[in-house]
């Protein structure tokens, strides 16, 4: 038989069973592929597959239930993990001091980005070019101010 579905599958199953005991209620024996047996015999078989594919169907149709029960356990409790995340944060603080109370929970504590040299460095020039601009002024004058860092001209092509 070519390749079918479970529904074919069982169409072809019950009208073979049913074929089997309309005309071969007579017969003694069947040689099929090499292999002798009574109607009755293959007519068990037939059966066997068809509590098989019963069983199984019910059993595909309990888990379906049980994922969309996890499903809908997971949407309930996954805000209230979120919220009791930022609860213990803020009851307890994210720093390394609070780490063993916040491992009791399956958290972390924050940690601090580290500061690449490149960011070091452009953090100075930034402070340094601030400084500039400010001058020695009061602090009335120099609240609009923001220095630059001095920009190095981009290459243009001439054509």
């Amino acid at each position: 038989m070519a390749n079918q579905n479970s529904t074919s599958r069982l169409k072809a199953l019950l009208k073979a069973k049913e074929g089997i005991g309309k005309h071969f209620q007579n017969v003694s024996s069947l040689t099929l592929g090499g292999v002798t047996m009574t109607p009755s015999q293959l007519s068990t078989l037939i059966q066997a597959e068809l509590d098989s594919m019963a069983a199984s169907g019910k059993l595909k149709a309990d888990l379906k239930v049980q994922i969309k029960a996890e499903h809908d356990a997971r949407g309930a409790v996954s805000p209230l993990l979120s919220l009791l995340k930022a609860y213990v944060l803020a009851t307890y603080g994210a720093t390394a001091a609070a780490s063993s109370t916040l491992d009791d929970f399956g958290y972390m504590p924050r940690k601090k980005g580290a500061k690449t040299l490149e960011t070091k460095v452009e953090a100075q020039a930034k402070s340094k070019a601030t400084r500039a601009a400010k001058k020695p002024a009061g602090s009335k004058q120099t609240q609009s101010i923001n220095g630059q860092p001095a920009m190095p001209p981009t290459p243009t092509k001439l054509v």
